[in-house]
């Protein structure tokens, strides 16, 4: 199957994940194939526990859209190479909001933070974005440019690895 969308593993690897097709996601019930099993759970508690992990789905941290992240994962931190993510401040009254790499998370590391970098307030950072993308959509030329340097780029790089694959086929054939 396609993915629906690119990971972050695609986005890091120009977009050549190692499984290109590989996805996950549910298929519709049609396509099951059932096999008749010895039930462990009386269906109650069965529907109890499916209905329990759909209600922590709905709820959990990770599902958060209560505020909009707009280039989370999209751009990382230069200390620790981390991608950023969207946060609000939690120890402050007011609606603040931020980026943060996981190197800043000193809950996730054995030893405290990783990464000595400061949270990035989100509307300094999206107010920016939205400034340099306007200024592109004035100057079309510059995107011209930069996708032809981008498409280039993508030539040659498929061009070496078509040279590198016939010189190690030329090494792997026998000599006469």
């Amino acid at each position: 199957m396609e993915r629906l969308r690119p990971t972050k593993q695609a986005r890091d690897h120009s977009f050549y994940p190692k499984h290109v097709h590989s996805s996950s996601r549910d298929r519709p019930p049609e396509d099951w194939i059932r096999i008749p099993v010895p039930a462990l759970l009386r269906e109650a508690v069965f529907q109890q526990a499916h209905d329990r992990l759909e209600e922590n789905k709905r709820c959990s941290p990770r599902t958060n859209k209560r505020a909009e992240y707009l280039l989370s994962g999209l751009f990382r931190c230069q200390q620790c190479g981390y991608a950023l993510y969207g946060k609000p401040a939690s120890n402050s009254p007011y609606k603040r909001l931020y980026y943060r790499g996981a190197g800043q998370a000193g809950h996730r590391w054995q030893h405290g933070r990783g990464c000595g970098a400061p949270p990035v307030r989100v509307e300094a950072i999206d107010d920016l974005v939205w400034e340099q993308t306007c200024k592109l959509i004035e100057q079309p030329d510059l995107v011209l440019q930069e996708y032809t340097r981008r498409t280039q780029k993508k030539q040659r790089q498929q061009s070496d690895a078509t040279v590198i694959l016939a010189k190690k086929r030329q090494e792997g054939k026998p000599r006469e």
